[in-house]
């Protein structure tokens, strides 16, 4: 995990060492969607990687001062 600010902007990367998955496969769970939406009323975004038999990373940008 790291967390980070920079360019008036917080960042969140999460990285793990399991299994991964398709990110582009529906899924049955609101997780992911749950998280998406979060950080884009924060006027963020977030973006996964992650393939089948290799790790996930989920990495999040976040202005740090809302307008």
């Amino acid at each position: 995990m790291r967390l980070a600010q920079h360019n008036g902007a917080i960042e969140v990367v999460v990285r793990d060492d399991g299994c991964g998955f398709d990110p582009e496969c529906p899924c049955d769970g609101f997780g992911l969607v749950g998280m998406r939406e979060r950080i884009a009323l924060a006027g963020g975004s977030m973006r996964v990687s992650s393939h089948a038999g290799g790790p996930t990373t989920i990495e999040a940008l976040v202005p740090a001062e809302r307008p």
